[in-house]
């Protein structure tokens, strides 16, 4: 699943608003979910949660490689691969601090901090798909 949706990412995926803002939304509820279940009680666990507003403005930064194209008539766009990159190592991380016995409280809240930045990236990004999207069907509107 995880596969699919980076190579759709790069290959694009149809435009919609709602699918847009479902993988922030989504990554939103999972960064709450995996602090919310840190197995050690610690302020700072709860506390990485404020960097998701921190990634927002580096997710706008950086998503300015996404694309808005036609195919077939319908509206597709294409995100950063430097995003996804970045998220799918986060994620290779977490999985991997689960799956191991590896326990520590640091690397906990340090995988954490960088799940709720990259939700910030996400959501940054999803912003500027919006935004792209925008500006691109003006376009497409005064060439006709």
């Amino acid at each position: 699943m995880v596969i699919v949706g980076i190579v759709r990412g790069l290959v694009g995926r149809r435009y919609s608003a709602g699918r847009v803002l479902r993988t922030p939304t989504i990554y939103i509820l999972f960064t709450a979910f995996a602090i919310y279940f840190t197995k050690q009680a610690n302020i700072y666990a709860e506390a990485v949660i404020v960097l998701i507003p921190v990634g927002i403005p580096f997710g706008i930064k950086f998503g300015k490689d996404v694309k808005i194209f036609k195919k077939e008539n319908v509206l597709y766009y294409r995100r950063s691969p430097y995003i996804l990159i970045i998220w799918a190592l986060a994620l290779i991380a977490r999985v991997y601090l689960e799956l191991s016995s590896f326990n520590s409280i640091y690397a906990i809240i340090a995988i954490n901090s960088l799940l709720s930045l990259i939700t910030g990236l996400l959501l940054g990004e999803a912003i500027n798909i919006l935004r792209t999207h925008r500006r691109t069907t003006k376009e497409m509107k005064n060439n006709t």
